[in-house]
């Protein structure tokens, strides 16, 4: 017999066949790189398993019997009360959640108590649920903080104190899913937080005047007039020639006419993403690597090609721990506002007053006077794998929190954010992110051909700087960079100034698809503008225009709809037997004479007397080991497998099922799924985490695997299937991928409220993710259990898979030594592994610096040197040799210390 063979009969799966026969626990024999079984001896050991276990049940059995008192329950007793599974109980039974006690080897429940646990249960998720309608809102003790609060409280971000107390580093409890803080403790917390950044708060600072900023690749850096103090710091710290400097120790700020803009240390802020079984860490930080703006230049060139912005900006990226990704998965620019945008003036164009920065109206002197209160958002890019995880939303945010803290033009601190792009008009991540819609820009379609004539007819003028002065706000610069444009367009095509006129009047009034094409680079169409204030006071007041605005948002898309299936999906004892004929030759007569399996008539029983129920709505997970059924059944439900049905099976009037198949065309993405109108297809495809423009262009094969997932949902949804299907689910992605994938599916799934059917054999990678309403587990034996998805995902391993930085804990105290250049080194006791690169020092009051191994040595304590100590920050090596053992009293002086030797990109050079 094969191990197939021997799988069936004796009622395992055929991993399991493989595993005793490696063990030696069945008698095989091996046949190169097959395994041979011999018939009576596998008769012989099925037999002896048999009996071996009818004995432990008898003798489990009688155990129980004996010793059990009235009123005891057995786990299997407990699990058909309480309707669960035995081996949830199991689990609960070790871990001391449910009341029991154990006898020799088995457990015990009394039935008394049993009763006011299944009560207490019952209870807490009435509770659960009351907490759910509420929609969070609970009653605290008094004294008590939530997290909002408390970030409130502290000044830090939400992402940040959440991770703070997962940590342990803030006073915190958890309370069922929520965490609770005690208003004296968090009191404590930030007095300590407080005293620890004494050292920053009590450097001494100087006022000096930038002499000249040099660039140096991704960095620049920064001459004093008064001093010959060097500032290396990123390309995005808002700083030039002529500003005021407030220099300390180890920070630095430029003075402006409202506040200080920060440029030192660097920005730098620690986001987790968890997706399913995932948790993903993240740094958003400014560029101070050359690995990292080799990195986004890759990535910019990839998604704008050779298009610069104007003005001033400032790059916040998003570096990747995960090794097979891009160290840089998204990125979003800041930029100098334009002159002209009609939606902001109407905003705008009322009193305003906060700090030392008043207007009247928004006309043209107060525009030219305040333009820089407004910084712009001018680009933000993430990885296509990445899409609909809301990347782009936190990009937003730290990007508001650089306006806020750190950026300035001409001595001004931006009061307002504002982002104008055609792709809102189809992907809402900023309203999203917390910003308003304010109207739309006027785009320069009814003026365009005036003023390229008036432009072109003075060209040299123009060069020359005559007419057009190309300063610091981009609307000058684009007129000029049109204007080239159109020259080189009517040098191209042979035209007069004449006829490129005309030709632009024309498109004013009649848009022809070939003149908008040549055109794209010279003409602006309106495009939606959203506004956020960055102070208390600009919120307040952008809230109160546009109540009294009101600007109507004709892009709000309508929302998709499914019409769910109006019943239930019933089988009833379903069997599905395969039955194949192939025809008598020489070789098929020996197999039928050896094994009795006649070539006329071969059947293999695939499903077998399986029952269940699948209601409107839910997300099903089909598992087993190949060979088990899963696909068979997939194509029961997609009404394709009907040969060798038993059993009933009820559908819905209205069931219309589709499956997860390949497109099979040669057109653009977006023309295959252009079933309704454009705008709708795109946010459709936005939807569904295809939010690309290249994307919209390509073919389906041209897509990698995730898309490809992707922009099949898309065109299940496009066909208004109500019962979604896909076999071998995520079998062709990578882990990060499948969870992205799986997680996204069942979103839009349960939103449309229509059924979704996934088969694997591997569902270990994505369930939770997923998150199932059900679990059917098939077997190559017959076997099939249907399980509450909960059940199942209890079941799989707690623990997260983890891409987080390299970091390693330091005292608050140490920080700005870090950042002033004076600790190069830091010493741990043992021999401690590092790898060359970026590496986190974090304190734990959140506070952390970025810097670069660049060695790491091992040496015995009492071979440690005055290099050492004074590389470390110590004036002396009894110093440094004295706080190692007030760190770790048991250090001996054979003991071993591992040296880290670093750098920072940035700050004062000597």
């Amino acid at each position: 017999m094969n191990a197939d063979e021997v799988a069936q009969y004796v009622g395992l799966c055929l991993l399991s066949i493989y595993k005793f026969a490696k063990e030696g626990k069945i008698p095989a024999k091996k046949s190169g790189r097959n395994w041979e079984f011999n018939k009576q001896e596998v008769d012989i050991w099925k037999q002896q398993r048999e009996q071996k276990k009818l004995n432990q049940s008898n003798h489990r059995n009688l155990g129980r019997n004996s010793r059990r008192p009235e009123g005891a329950m057995s786990v299997g007793e407990v699990a058909t009360y309480l309707d669960i599974s035995k081996p949830y109980v199991y689990k609960l039974a070790k871990e001391g959640k449910i009341p029991c006690c154990r006898t020799g080897r088995y457990w015990e429940f009394d039935k008394r108590e049993i009763d006011l646990w299944k009560q207490q249960q019952a209870l807490e998720e009435t509770t659960r649920s009351e907490h759910r309608a509420i929609k969070g809102k609970r009653l605290r003790t008094e004294g008590t903080m939530s997290i909002s609060e408390v970030a409130e409280y502290v000044g830090l971000s939400y992402p940040t104190v959440y991770k703070l107390a997962k940590q342990g580093k803030i006073p915190g409890e958890k309370s069922g899913h929520y965490w609770e803080f005690d208003r004296q403790e968090i009191d404590a917390w930030k007095q300590q937080r407080e005293i620890e950044s004494s050292l920053i708060a009590h450097q001494t600072f100087k006022e000096l005047t930038v002499k000249s900023t040099t660039p140096r690749g991704y960095l620049k850096e920064i001459k004093f007039a008064e001093s010959e103090a060097k500032l290396v710091l990123p390309r995005s710290a808002c700083v030039s020639n002529g500003d005021r400097v407030q220099l300390g120790d180890s920070s630095a700020a430029v003075i402006c006419k409202n506040g200080l803009a920060q440029i030192f240390p660097c920005y730098a802020v620690l986001e987790t993403l968890q997706v399913g079984g995932l948790e993903l860490e993240f740094l958003i930080k400014e560029i101070t690597e050359p690995e990292e703006f080799e990195a986004y230049q890759a990535l910019a060139e990839f998604h704008y090609r050779s298009r610069i912005p104007y003005g001033r900006k400032a790059t916040l990226i998003v570096r990747n721990f995960h090794p097979i990704y891009p160290k840089i998965i998204g990125y979003i620019e800041i930029a100098t506002s334009f002159y002209m945008n009609t939606a902001r003036k109407a905003i705008l164009d009322t009193q305003f007053k906060v700090d030392d920065i008043a207007w009247d109206r928004w006309d043209k002197e107060t525009s030219r006077q305040y333009i820089h209160t407004i910084v712009r958002i001018s680009r933000c890019v993430v990885y296509p794998e990445f899409r609909g995880l809301g990347l782009g939303q936190c990009l937003l945010k730290h990007a508001a929190d650089f306006a806020r803290n750190r950026w300035q033009m001409s001595g001004i601190k931006p009061y307002f954010l504002e982002i104008s792009a055609d792709m809102l008009k189809f992907v809402p991540f900023a309203q999203k992110a917390g910003m308003s819609f304010i109207g739309e820009t006027e785009g320069n379609l009814k003026r365009v051909a005036k003023d390229m004539k008036y432009l072109l007819k003075n060209l040299d003028r123009v060069e020359l700087g005559e007419i057009v002065k190309e300063e610091s706000c981009g609307i000058l610069d684009q007129q000029v960079a049109r204007m080239r444009r159109a020259a080189l367009l009517i040098e191209e095509q042979g035209w007069t100034i004449e006829e490129l006129v005309e030709r632009l009047e024309k498109l004013s009034h009649e848009t022809v698809l070939r003149d908008f094409n040549l055109f794209h680079d010279i003409v602006s169409l309106p495009k939606p503008t959203y506004f956020q204030g960055l102070t208390l006071e600009a919120e307040d007041f952008l809230k109160r225009r546009i109540e009294e605005v009101a600007p109507k948002n004709g892009y709000i898309s309508s929302p998709l709809n499914s019409e769910p299936i109006n019943n239930k999906i019933l089988l009833e004892k379903v069997s599905l037997t395969h039955v194949s004929r192939v025809r008598r030759t020489q070789q098929s007569h020996a197999i039928h004479q050896a094994f009795s399996i006649s070539p006329d008539d071969i059947s293999h029983k695939i499903i077998h007397n399986l029952s269940l129920t699948i209601e409107p709505g839910e997300v099903v997970l089909v598992t087993g080991s190949s060979g088990s059924g899963k696909t068979t059944f997939l194509d029961l439900l997609l009404n394709k497998e009907k040969i060798g049905l038993s059993g009933s099976i009820e559908l819905p009037d209205n069931y219309r099922p589709g499956s997860f198949s390949a497109i099979r065309s040669q057109r653009a993405l977006i023309e295959v799924l252009s079933r309704q109108d454009i705008r709708s297809t795109l946010h459709l495809m936005g939807l569904v985490g295809l939010s690309d423009a290249f994307v919209y262009l390509k073919r389906f094969e041209e897509l990698s695997n995730g898309q490809q997932y992707r922009a099949k949902l898309a065109q299940l949804i496009a066909s208004n299937y109500n019962v979604w299907i896909a076999d071998e689910f995520c079998s062709t992605l990578d882990l990060v991928t499948a969870n992205v994938v799986a997680n996204r599916l069942q979103q839009i799934a349960r939103q449309l409220k229509v059924v979704l059917i996934v088969a694997s054999s591997q569902p270990e990678s994505f369930a939770q993710a997923l998150r199932p309403d059900k679990i059917i587990q098939l077997t190559t034996a017959w076997e099939h259990h249907v399980i509450p998805g909960s059940q199942f995902l209890e079941s799989l391993p707690t623990r997260y898979s983890n891409f987080t930085v390299q970091s390693l804990g330091i005292a608050a105290k140490y920080l700005p030594l870090v950042r002033s250049g004076q600790k190069r080194s830091t010493a741990r006791k043992g021999r401690l592994k590092f790898k060359q690169g970026l590496l986190l020092l974090s304190a734990k009051t959140g506070d952390f610096e970025t810097v670069n191994v660049t060695g790491v040595r091992h040496t015995r304590f009492r071979c440690l040197t005055e290099e050492d100590a004074h590389e470390d920050g110590f004036t002396s090596l009894s110093e440094l040799q004295k706080a190692l053992l007030e760190h770790y009293p048991d250090l001996s002086a054979d003991g071993w210390v591992t040296i880290v030797s670093f750098n920072t990109s940035c700050g004062k050079k000597r």
